[in-house]
């Protein structure tokens, strides 16, 4: 009865098989918009990743707050927390995490005379400093990244209009220093930016209107241009998030000239060994527009709070989107190398997953591929990893036991999960993968 149930569950439920979908997973208990979140996780394992979303503004204050809230998504219950404040309230900020801290600097009111400072929250014990003051850091509707120990500045509009600030800044958090400025003709605000790699990409924006052009900035050569590739629509006021185990980012939400609020969202594929987009696509609308969506990626997802609706009203629900892509990606490497369906499925409490290396010629070493196969939940979380090793050609069989992994971890409850496939070569650069789901039924 249960496998006939299921059965059926799947037939009516295509968005299994979709390239991915939304689902609303809450609410915000202290919903706001404009607000930025990170994600940080005290001992660099996904299972204890907590989500902070710092600031933002309230429709039930009718103000900007200085709340930082703490969602926690591996937990059923308790899952929200008010864990700190701000010295000052703030709104269309700019914020990132470092180390054990939580950096944000902007969004604040010119009668502010704390309008450029430089604020840390330390995550572990509460409490707030001004960590530096610079003109740099008096702007709005800008964005930022921290990449090791730099900080990236791009865009925005400075608090104090009299001041004139670069489009681009790099400060180094260690001297607190502007090691370097880039100012251009073309500075829009309003926009969206996503760092991969070295690179910083940025989307859209308003300068003498909605723009939907892609820019990129590498922090490496201080390299700066437009890109040929644009945005399949104008948009401004939306978020942008680049999800390191798809090698995907996503665009979505937003405003433009006919549209107070986005639902929309484009999926951008990049190759990373030549540095650049492959492919822009649309995919799974949101389920609520959003204009100043507060996101973040988490796992194989990624998941939304926030932002204003077609009327102006702050949406509480929170959505996450749950990238169901299967298939295989491979640039350099297409012959010899097969995942192939697991056994039984569904299974309970082990299935046997196979895969063959099969092929390896003009290869000047055979063991320089490494092999690695990883179980993730729907979520994107990473469940165990089966092997992780350099392999010859071969077909191998691995057993995933659900008892055991329980036993290590936590109970695996029933549904959908993805097992992972990657075969790299490091003598080509190159890389396969092929990702497969299996039903676990209890």
């Amino acid at each position: 009865m249960k496998k006939l149930l299921l059965v059926l569950l799947i037939f009516i439920s295509p968005e299994l098989f979709a390239q991915g979908f939304w689902k609303k997973i809450g609410t915000m208990p202290y919903p706001v918009s404009g607000a930025v979140a990170v994600v940080h996780s005290p001992t660099g394992l996904e299972a204890d990743a907590k989500i902070y979303i710092i600031g933002g503004y309230s429709d039930d204050l009718q103000s900007a707050v200085d709340w930082i809230q703490e969602f926690d998504p591996n937990v059923i219950t308790n899952q929200w927390k008010m864990v700190g404040s701000m010295n000052q309230p703030r709104n269309l900020l700019i914020a990132d995490v470092w180390k054990n801290f939580l950096l944000y600097f902007g969004g604040v009111d010119i009668t502010s005379g704390d309008r450029n400072n430089l604020e840390f929250w330390n995550i572990g014990n509460d409490t707030t400093f001004t960590f530096d003051t610079k003109d740099n850091f008096g702007r709005s509707l800008a964005t930022g990244h921290i990449k090791g120990d730099k900080f990236y500045i791009i865009g925005g509009s400075p608090i104090d209009p009299s001041h004139s600030l670069p489009f681009i800044d790099e400060y180094d958090l260690n001297t607190q220093q502007i090691t370097y400025s880039l100012q251009s003709d073309e500075a829009p605000q309003y926009h969206m930016t996503s760092i991969v790699g070295d690179d910083i990409y940025i989307f859209g924006g308003v300068y003498n209107g909605i723009r939907s052009i892609i820019r990129k900035f590498n922090i490496t050569d201080k390299t700066y241009g437009t890109l040929p590739e644009k945005l399949l629509e104008r948009r401004a006021g939306g978020a942008s998030v680049y999800n390191g185990i798809l090698n995907k980012a996503f665009v979505l939400g937003g405003y433009n000239e006919t549209n107070e609020a986005l639902n929309t969202v484009e999926e951008i594929i990049y190759d990373n060994s030549k540095k650049k987009i492959v492919n822009i696509s649309s995919t799974s609308s949101m389920l609520n527009a959003r204009r100043s969506p507060i996101v973040v990626a988490v796992g194989r997802s990624i998941v939304v709070f926030g932002g204003r609706d077609q009327n102006k009203k702050v949406v509480p629900d929170v959505e996450i989107y749950i990238d169901t892509t299967t298939g295989v990606e491979d640039l350099q490497l297409p012959q010899g190398f097969k995942l192939y369906d697991n056994y039984p499925n569904p299974f309970n409490p082990s299935t046997t997953i196979e895969y063959a290396i099969t092929s390896v010629q003009r290869r000047s070493n055979a063991s320089q591929l490494h092999v690695s196969l990883k179980i993730y939940d729907m979520l994107g979380r990473e469940i165990a990893t089966l092997v992780n090793e350099h392999q010859l050609p071969g077909t191998y069989k691995v057993n995933f036991d659900v008892a055991q992994i329980s036993n290590r971890r936590r109970n695996l409850p029933s549904g959908v999960y993805f097992y992972t496939l990657r075969v790299a070569d490091s003598s080509l650069r190159s890389e396969f993968y092929e990702t497969k789901k299996m039903v676990l039924l209890k």
